[in-house]
């Protein structure tokens, strides 16, 4: 018994020492674990103070240190990084190391403050600084009862522009929260600036409310000219007044900036002594009045002065602004010619010339019966010609030269038709045909050179050179004879020809059948018969067939 007992408390012994152990170990161990610690540094870049510690527990935030100061500066934050780089550390970032973090520092006569009012919100207001143009990030959303915030914007209730992340900071700015009643319908306006700037900004309206109109966007060449809901100013104009019903987006209006160039018209020593005049690019504009110089003789603009340059008319393109030059020429080196017709018209024609120079001829004058041979120092075609070429010393007057044209007479002999004779005049151009006479029962047939038809036949394109008598070709009812092409089937389906006794006709055009191929005329339908030709003599009156192959 006693052995058993000494057994017992043995093992009791043994198992308080095994319990006490793992109780030591396990405080150790939770010791270790809790009480490791780091060190953030907060370097102040140049601010003061230089630098402030602060301890943190191991993956715990820590509270910031007061904010540094630095002259001509605004305090912008703690950063991983000098000069803003890096991540930005917070109240709320998590420490899990020893660090140091730089103090962001920003000109203060660039710096403008952001007030983010919360409208009712918790919290009540609250503060960003940004650097001109520079942006800032958006701060926590605020909170109200049970409104739903719908984020920030220039007026409040949603009115304005939307303020967001991206919106660049040009002055100092109060932004105001905007609440959506728990419940209540809201719907919103997106306003497309169509390629201009902003890109697009909203704004919120109760069911049938307005909204107020953001500021008009811009674009590089147009005006803004409204909102509207189709793109490219269609559908309908959106304005203030403009109910909304539902959620909508609605489209900048633009009208292209007309930019005109101004051409300036210099006298150069005239009067008036400049002119000017606007241009579309690329349009023409029409001469402003002459401008006088003394007795001086205007000559037109030119694009340097005294003539040099290029010149500038009625019909030169406008392609930028430019000032062109009035270009003088003394009186006395100015000299006239006139072109005198001699008897044609027009009569006369003056063009001015400037000493040593040439003049472009006029058209040439016209005179019945004769043609024009140039221009001469004398009438005539005597003296000198005159030419383009022809450089003018002084006042000047020249004469047209004219070659009269003879006068050819055609007789038409009817060879015992009706009229007996006809004649026309000409000056070596062809002459119309007379009315075709008639003779009996004969037939016409057309006027040759010689009689009965021989010589050449005469048309109304024959050119005459001398007085010339032309003969009627008859011959008798009786040799004239039909020649009728029958297209069997095809298409023209007849067609018809004259032949003289004894003579060849020319074949007409190949006629045409859906689903044949034309190989020939002949006496007799199928191709049966004899083969008629351009060869073929006619001594009667004939019908001729056409002869198909099927396809």
């Amino acid at each position: 018994m006693f052995k058993n007992g000494l057994t017992s408390f043995l093992y009791l012994i043994i198992a308080l020492s095994v319990f006490s152990g793992c109780e030591t170990n396990s405080v150790h161990s939770e010791s270790t674990q809790t009480t490791a610690q780091y060190a953030v540094t907060f370097d102040a870049d140049g601010g003061t103070p230089a630098t402030q510690t602060v301890i943190a527990q191991a993956n715990r935030t820590v509270t910031l240190p007061a904010e540094p100061a630095k002259n001509n500066s605004v305090f912008s934050g703690w950063f991983t990084q000098k000069n803003g780089q890096g991540t930005q550390f917070t109240s709320t970032t998590t420490v899990t190391d020893n660090i140091t973090v730089y103090a962001k520092w920003l000109p203060s006569g660039e710096v403008y403050t952001v007030t983010f009012n919360a409208d009712g919100g918790t919290p009540a207001t609250q503060a960003k600084q940004a650097t001109s143009g520079g942006t800032v990030a958006l701060p926590a959303a605020p909170a109200k009862g049970t409104d739903t915030f719908s984020g920030w914007f220039t007026g409040q209730n949603g009115q304005g522009s939307e303020f967001t992340a991206s919106t660049p900071v040009n002055a100092s700015i109060t932004v105001y929260a905007y609440w959506i009643p728990a419940g209540a319908a809201q719907y919103t306006v997106t306003f497309n600036a169509d390629g201009g700037t902003p890109a697009t900004q909203t704004a919120q309206a109760t069911p049938g409310g307005t909204v107020t109109l953001p500021a008009g966007p811009v674009k590089s060449g147009f005006t803004f000219a409204g909102w509207f809901t189709l793109p490219g100013g269609q559908g309908t104009a959106f304005t203030q007044t403009t109910p909304v019903n539902d959620n909508i987006t609605v489209y900048a209006g633009w009208t292209p900036v007309v930019f005109t160039y101004t051409v300036a018209f210099d006298a150069d020593g005239g009067t008036p002594a400049t002119q000017t005049k606007q241009a579309v690019p690329g349009s023409t504009v029409s001469l402003p009045d002459t401008p006088a110089r003394g007795t001086d003789v205007f000559m037109g603009w030119y694009t340097q002065r005294n003539g040099l340059g290029t010149h500038f008319t009625s019909a030169t393109p406008v392609s930028d602004n430019i000032t062109v030059y009035a270009y003088w020429i003394p009186v006395s080196d100015i000299h006239t010619v006139t072109f005198d017709a001699d008897g044609g018209t027009p009569a006369s024609q003056t063009k001015a010339a400037i000493n040593n120079n040439m003049v472009p001829l006029p058209p040439n004058p016209v005179k019945a019966h004769n043609v024009f041979s140039g221009w001469f120092a004398q009438k005539n075609g005597q003296g000198a010609q005159f030419t383009s070429t022809t450089r003018i010393t002084a006042d000047i007057t020249i004469y047209a030269y004219w070659i009269p044209v003879p006068i050819y007479t055609v007789t038409f002999e009817s060879a015992g038709g009706t009229p007996a004779i006809y004649t026309e005049e000409t000056y070596g151009n062809p002459v119309p045909l007379p009315t075709p006479p008639v003779r009996g029962n004969d037939i016409f047939i057309g006027w040759y050179t010689g009689q009965n038809g021989q010589g050449v036949q005469f048309t109304n394109i024959t050119l005459i050179s001398a007085d010339m008598t032309v003969y009627a070709y008859w011959l008798p009812e009786s040799s004239i004879f039909t020649v009728t092409f029958d297209a069997d089937g095809g298409s023209p389906g007849s067609q018809t020809k004259l032949a003289i006794n004894t003579n060849m006709v020319t074949l007409p055009s190949d006629p045409a059948k859906t689903g044949y191929v034309f190989s020939g005329w002949y006496t007799l339908k199928n191709g049966q018969g004899t083969q008629f030709t351009s060869t073929t003599q006619i001594t009667g009156d004939v019908t001729v067939y056409a002869y198909w192959v099927p396809i």
